[in-house]
């Protein structure tokens, strides 16, 4: 796959095609944009769920699972080069 570089105007736009649910969140896991497919899910407004921890939309038994994997998504994007 071809690295492209986006800066966070052109990642939204690119997102916000996806017909499924994403959220950008920042490094505390605050959601920072929400495509439109993951707003009609929610059913609620972009406005209304920026600055909310992706944590708390979640049901309560996930959140256990959830922090799981974001553990490991940073594990492989913290990679030491040699």
């Amino acid at each position: 796959w071809p690295v492209v570089e986006l800066d966070r105007v052109g990642l939204a736009r690119a997102v916000d095609r996806l017909s499924d649910f994403v959220a950008l969140t920042d490094t505390t896991g605050c959601i920072t944009h929400l495509n439109p497919y993951g707003q009609e899910l929610l059913d609620r407004p972009l406005d209304e769920v920026v600055g909310i921890s992706i944590i708390d939309l979640l049901h309560p038994d996930d959140v256990g699972r959830a922090l799981v994997g974001v553990g490991r998504t940073l594990d492989r994007t913290r990679a030491v080069p040699i």
